[in-house]
Order: structure tokens, then sequence, then C-alpha cells
């Protein structure tokens, strides 16, 4: 099988059908990329089950039944080579096996175009090699979907199945992450049951849809400043079993909701295509990401889509956000990044008892060596103080430091006895 994805979420994708299918008696699948200049860049997996658990991929797009590559000569007639095609043994097996009722098919350019033309040979050569099988675009069963490149065509069988993973969409609004994204956003997010996620820019929910399907979280928040959108994002919410998510009308610049602050940032925010067709819109986003990294609790994440990547990125890092994850991604006509960011988590702080009723030190503290200064530090070495520039001119001694002298009392937080004593004591 072939299965597709947007391009650049390959590697997410086959992480997906790594986990399907493990119940099977073919055992789990074993994804394979695959790219070349005919066929693409696509996920190859051999599937033994049924063909419906490959929608357990929430980023997939579309399954197909290769045929074998065919040599195209230059100035051979593309339409003759996929009518050969399909009235190949192969797709002729493949189509009276899979098809309930008419084999009704339609031509589609993995290049883009109509190519009528091409079509119209194409479909006049299977009629008169096959005419069970109908070239019918309105009401196929079947997608041919043909790619060239190389000097080679490849043609793949896509049957046209109803596909139950987003049963939740009941509304849209202009500019919506296709649910592919939602699902490749949510899954690169990560679940963490103590999860307070929050999407600034909610549209029709799909993120947090998504993430709600994916595992278990304690709170979810959405915001947005159109009430229709948060309407619509409600039916979704519902409909996707997330009904204890809460929905507010409010700008995404103005600061997280109340409540605990958010682990997880989880936004499409809008990319300028068909909304917030401002002239400053790379201004709000660098906004945004700073008040995010203000927004998120230590230790929490930010994971979104960028138009302006490097820039993006550059205010993150700023902002003290550490990149995780970055990946260029096709949203259908033009590129953007998802970026991952992580918020560094706050340095524990804990009480040594070292059985002299004080309290003990930091955890943080600096280590002997270079890094403590000061006679306060120098005792605890067991060494003398010096000046830093003194120190200066013989920082090799603080490389390899002698160890502590051997006297009564507390050296670096162990209880020693004076050195005749314990000869004694072991004599």
């Amino acid at each position: 099988m072939a299965v597709r994805c947007r391009r650049g979420l390959e590697a997410i994708l086959a992480e997906e059908l790594a986990t399907l299918d493990k119940g099977s008696p073919g055992g789990a699948l074993v994804p394979e990329l695959r790219s070349d200049p005919c066929g693409g860049t696509r996920v190859e997996v051999m599937l033994s089950g049924r063909l419906d658990v490959l929608f357990g991929a929430r980023t997939m797009l579309s399954i197909a039944l290769p045929l074998p590559l065919r040599k195209l000569d230059p100035g051979a007639d593309l339409a003759a080579a996929v009518a050969e095609r399909l009235l190949s043994r192969e797709s002729l097996e493949i189509l009276r096996r899979f098809t309930l009722g008419a084999i009704r098919y339609r031509i589609d350019w993995a290049g883009g175009g109509k190519r009528r033309a091409a079509v119209f040979r194409a479909a006049a050569a299977v009629e008169a090699g096959a005419p069970e099988l109908v070239n019918d675009p309105t009401q196929s069963t079947w997608d041919v979907v043909v790619y060239e490149g190389a000097g080679r065509v490849r043609v793949e069988l896509a049957p046209r199945l109803p596909d139950p993973r987003f049963a939740y969409r009941r509304g849209d609004v202009p500019a919506a992450s296709h649910p592919t994204i939602a699902a490749a956003l949510a899954r690169i997010a990560g679940v963490r049951a103590d999860d307070v996620v929050w999407d600034p820019f909610v549209g029709s929910g799909l993120e947090l849809c998504e993430r709600a399907l994916l595992g278990p979280y304690r709170r979810l928040v959405g915001s947005d400043r159109d009430p229709r959108a948060l309407e619509i994002a409600r039916e979704n919410l519902d409909a996707a079993g997330a009904r204890d998510a809460e929905l507010l009308q409010r700008d995404a610049y103005g600061g997280p909701p109340p409540g605990d602050a958010p682990t997880l940032i989880l936004t499409n925010p809008p990319l300028g295509r068909r909304v917030e067709r401002t002239g400053d819109l790379d201004a709000l986003l660098d906004r945004f990401v700073e008040g995010a990294a203000r927004a998120l609790a230590p230790g929490g994440r930010l994971v979104w889509i960028s138009p302006f990547p490097e820039r993006t990125e550059a205010v993150a890092r700023r902002s003290g956000l550490r990149p995780e994850a970055l990946q260029r991604v096709d949203l259908g006509g033009f590129d953007a990044q998802i970026q991952s960011f992580h918020k560094a988590a706050v340095q524990p702080q804990a009480s040594l008892d070292r059985g002299d009723g004080r309290r003990g030190d930091r955890l943080d503290r600096p280590l002997p060596g270079r890094a403590g200064r000061g006679p306060q530090q120098a005792e605890l070495r067991g060494e003398q103080h010096r000046p830093r520039r003194q120190e200066e001119r013989h920082e090799h001694r603080d490389d390899h430091p002698k160890p502590p002298r051997p006297i009564g009392g507390w050296v670096a937080g162990h209880a020693v006895e004076p050195a005749e004593g314990r000869r004694r004591r072991r004599g």
C-alpha cells in the first residue's frame, strides 16, 4: 500500500502506522519511507489484514495500491501508457476483487491540470480493452492517480472510501486547519495527563479536538475574538467528546485565560493567506511568541505553525524557549513550519540533613572548583582563600584541587577527625 500525507509529515505518519494492526495475525505494520522522482515521497506498507485499519493513522491523506512502474520513452503517448497500466493483469485483479457493483474510475494527474485530451484518449483505449471499466468522474469508486518523472510513469489505484476519522467536524471557519495538520500538531505535542491545554486561535477547534482524542488531559481551553468561531468550535468539541472544554471570547495577545498556567499552547494561528491580511502580521506573531513564553508554566510547550519560521524561532529563543522540533510542511499550496518549543523547568531546591540540625545546601549551589568564590566556598573546599586576581594566575590549582585538610569538624559537608585519631583507631 502507498500511504500519503501532507509533504513534511511523512515521519509522523510512519510512526502512526507502526503502532497499528499489532493484534492481527500478520503483526504490526512495518512502514518504509520512499521517495523518487516518479512517485514522489510516500510511506509504503505491506498490509495483511483489513484495509480500514489504516484509518487509525490520523495524519494520512490517502491510501492506494500501486501498479508496477512503466518506462516512458521520449515522445511516447502518456495516455497510452496509462491505459496500458489500467488494462494490466495486476490492475484488473485489484479492481474486480475489491469493487462491489460497477467499476467506475476517474483519472487524476498528480502533477496537476485536467489534461482532458489525454483523459479522453486513455478512457477510449480502456473501454475498448475492458468495457466493464467505466470512466465516470462524478460517481467514481476509484481514483487512478498518475505520477510521471525520470522517464517513467507510475499509476496508483486509490479506493474512494468513507473516512470515519473526522466525523466530529460539524462546522468550519475560513482558513481553518486541515484535520490531518491538527492531528500532526497534537501528536508532536504529546500526551500528559496533567496538561492544561490552551489554543489562543481556536477557530473551529480542530487542534483541541485532536488533542482530546489523543489522550487524557486536565483542562482544555480555547479562545477566539470571533463569537461565530466559538459557536462552531463548541459544536465540534462536543461531537469529539470534549464537552468539558472551555471556550472564551478574547484576544490571543491579551494573556492566558484565568486559572492555572498552561502547560501546552497548541495552535494554528492566522497565516496571512485568507484572513489577517495586514502588513504587520509578522510583528503580531512576534508579540504572540513573547506572550506565550511568559504564559507557559515551567516545563511547558508551545506547538504551533509559523509562516515566518526563522523570525519566530529567533524570538522564541530570545524569550527563553528551546526548540525541540522544526519541520517544514505543505499547507496546500504554500509552506510553513511546525515549531515545537520547550520552556525550562524551575530548578528544584532541597534541604539535606547533615546531622547537625542545620539547613543543607541548595541543589543548585556551585560545586567546589572554579564556580565557588570567596572565603566561605574556600572553607568548604578546605583551601586557603585567594583574591580573584591571584586565583587567575593559578587557575591550574583549581583544575586539580588538593584534598581537604583533615581538621576536626565539617569539611565539604562530611564529619572528619584529626589524622592522629584516625591512625590510633586503625592501629
